[in-house]
């Protein structure tokens, strides 16, 4: 995990007292709720969580799970009407960055609210336009990347790559250069030495995002609960597997996946006939509604294990 740091030139001697706004979407949400959690409770500063809610029903779970915790605040900002800025059948990335620029006003008015001022911003890559508000206060403000460094090298170089290739409908078959990556399993800054090397170096990346970039991950969800019977049954399996045999398939953070699909991708696992002597397992979250997984049909050893899934939507 990244954090982009802008420091003011005012150094605060308060109680540290941090502010962090979250885009609206699961994916944005979970990285900031468990960098509060390290901060509140790693640090002991006071932490104000500033989220957009959307209409899913997992995000208000996710949320109110959390502030049972009771390690944070958490303030709900009203959506705003953007109805008619964009179209309907917008790409999910447009409403965001669009739903993030019409709340810019309300968050300011929310954070000038607060009893206990600011010391520090913290916001995510889709509230850039607010970090001005941290100049309002005079106080540092950082973007919180929640992805590996080689997400960051690549949305640095895309202005490069822009002018590079020339064309709007260019078919490239070579494999594009980006300073600092290059094939490997990633995990922590033992991992990524290259690639972080790079985004320092003022002579590469670090001439172009001029802002100093610390490596804060990962940060990984902990579970709330004792983990059941099934996941335990599941690890001791994954054990006894032979190394660099499993294939694991992630549906993202929303983990949305409609179920017709989900038998899609169950049929192709068996009809790839790839290890048919030993077991798979299908694992999903907890869905008040009957389970998409327990209605697809597998032949053989493979078990269908975890909490329900929605059956319309399929969360892995």
């Amino acid at each position: 995990m990244l954090a982009l740091v802008f420091v003011s030139d005012m150094e605060s001697k308060m109680e540290t007292h941090v502010v962090l706004l979250s885009s609206p979407g699961l994916g944005h949400l979970t990285p900031v709720l468990e960098l509060a959690k390290c901060l509140a409770t790693l640090s002991n500063s006071k932490v104000t969580i500033f989220v957009v809610p959307s209409l899913s029903t997992a995000e208000s779970l996710v949320i109110q799970s959390f502030m049972s915790l009771n390690l944070c605040r958490i303030i709900l900002l009203p959506p705003p009407d953007i109805s008619h800025l964009v179209h309907a059948d917008a790409a999910v990335v447009t409403r965001i960055v669009v739903i993030m620029r019409e709340i810019k006003l309300a968050f300011s008015s929310a954070v000038s609210a607060l009893s206990v001022p600011p010391t520090l911003l913290i916001v995510d890559l889709f509230e850039y336009e607010s970090m001005d508000i941290a100049d309002q206060f005079k106080i540092p403000k950082f973007v919180y990347i929640p992805s590996h460094a080689w997400f960051l090298a690549l949305t640095l170089y895309l202005p490069v790559l822009d002018e590079v290739v020339k064309g709007e409908n260019v078919v490239e078959k070579d494999a594009l250069f980006i300073p600092g990556c290059r094939p490997l399993q990633l995990e922590d800054e033992e991992l990524e030495p290259a690639t972080l090397a790079a985004l320092r170096d003022d002579k590469l990346w670090g001439g172009i995002s001029k802002a100093p970039i610390y490596s804060v991950g990962p940060t990984v969800t902990t579970p709330n609960r004792p983990i059941d019977s099934n996941k335990s049954e599941m690890f001791h399996w994954l054990d006894k597997q032979p190394s660099e045999s499993i294939l694991y398939i992630s549906f993202g953070s929303g983990g949305i996946l409609a179920k017709e699909k989900m038998r899609e991708l169950a049929l192709g696992l068996e009809l790839s006939q790839q290890r048919t002597e030993n077991e798979c397992y299908f694992v999903g979250r907890r869905a008040e509604n009957s389970s998409a997984i327990q209605n697809i049909a597998i032949k053989g050893n493979c078990r269908k294990r975890g909490d329900k899934v929605d059956g319309e939507k399929a969360n892995g």
